[in-house]
């Protein structure tokens, strides 16, 4: 994760790149684009907050791991339902994984909308590490990755209006997004070979 933390050195991406301007409030998901993943969810919330033209959304990532630069069916649905509201979202497509830092770097919030148990989403731990506030779904291990100092964590029952809650108020409290992102960084210090070891070795 110490890539994530130093990712104000590695400038691969620019908001302006993306048309983004510094006043644009950004969120960000990184990871498949898969209906499990919670997708489309994720925009549903976003036409919640299209009376907010600030709030912009970067979608990182294709249907499957590697380098795969094919859309699927799922991926034409998901573009045909953000289509009323392109101009808040930004579809990357699959991206190196070597400039996912400078993504996250860019980007005021963390989304990680997951509609089924995912174990260890690694998206959390980088976006942690990159010093932003979570919102996430209280999914599979999600919950024993944050803390509620770094983190809003969702009913899946109800995430549509829950995702656009959190959002909006991290929108309209600057203080408490600065806060929970500095809660972030120091919850991701947690993840390290050297605590897993030991915890590790506690155990057998």
């Amino acid at each position: 994760l110490s890539v994530f933390k130093q990712q104000k050195t590695l400038p691969y991406i620019t908001r302006e790149k993306l048309n983004l301007t510094l006043d644009d409030f950004v969120l960000v998901y990184s990871g498949r684009i898969i209906p499990e993943k919670g997708i489309k969810e994720l925009i549903q919330a976003m036409f919640l907050l299209k009376n907010i033209p600030q709030i912009k959304l970067i979608i990182i990532g294709g249907s499957f791991f590697g380098n795969n630069t094919m859309e699927d069916e799922y991926i034409r649905s998901v573009k045909e339902l953000a289509t009323p509201i392109m101009k808040q979202i930004r579809f990357t497509g699959f991206r190196p994984y070597s400039e996912i830092p400078s993504y996250l770097a860019l980007a005021n919030v963390c989304i990680v909308p997951s509609q089924w148990d995912d174990p260890l989403p690694t998206s959390v731990l980088e976006g942690m590490a990159s010093g932003l506030p979570i919102v996430a779904t209280q999914s599979g291990g999600i919950p024993e990755e944050v803390n509620q100092d770094c983190a809003y964590i969702i009913n899946k029952d109800n995430v549509v209006t829950e995702i656009a809650q959190c959002i909006k108020k991290l929108y309209q409290s600057p203080d408490i997004c600065e806060k929970m992102g500095k809660a972030s960084l120091l919850r991701s210090l947690y993840f390290n070979k050297e605590r897993f070891g030991e915890d590790f070795l506690k155990k057998i």
